[in-house]
């Protein structure tokens, strides 16, 4: 018994560490903790990843932004090379430090060296944008058995 239970052991190991296994083989993560701050009216790159292979892939991405001032907008995009895939404004309405947090989810077919990335600035100059615990996951959906359908939209919410 003992034996059998050592064997299951080195083969799940053997699986996992060796990236067979299509649920832990590919899965590509990013991240950017820390505070960083841009009075740009440019996007400037928070995070990216990068496709190891093509394929389809659940994209699962968020972040924190701020900004200090109720005269200006943090602004902010999920990109796919130079593709805006996801874009996001923010006013902090009480000129509060405290911080709104972000998600997106996506299915899409990337190509092998397709990057994805969190990109932010500010609508006004004079303001300083702030973005922090910025996070991409790609997951492949290769030999993964997925249904998808129609999400909530403005268009089928009525």
């Amino acid at each position: 018994m003992k034996r059998g239970i050592l064997i299951l052991a080195l083969i799940i190991i053997g699986i996992l560490v060796g990236g067979t296994s299509v649920a832990w083989g590919s899965w590509r993560y990013a991240e950017s903790e820390a505070e960083t701050t841009t009075s740009s009216t440019a996007y400037v790159t928070k995070v990216k990843e990068t496709a190891a292979s093509g394929g389809d892939y659940l994209i699962l991405a968020s972040w924190e932004l701020g900004i200090n001032d109720t005269a200006a907008f943090v602004l902010s995009r999920v990109m796919r090379n130079s593709t805006t895939i996801g874009d996001y404004t923010l006013q902090t309405f009480d000129g509060s430090t405290r911080y709104r947090t972000f998600a997106f989810h996506s299915i899409l077919n990337l190509a092998a060296g397709d990057s994805v990335k969190i990109t932010y600035a500010t609508n006004n100059a004079l303001y300083s944008a702030r973005i922090k615990r910025a996070r991409i996951l790609l997951v492949p959906l290769t030999g993964m058995e997925y249904a998808t359908g129609t999400g909530l939209n403005v268009m089928n919410l009525g």
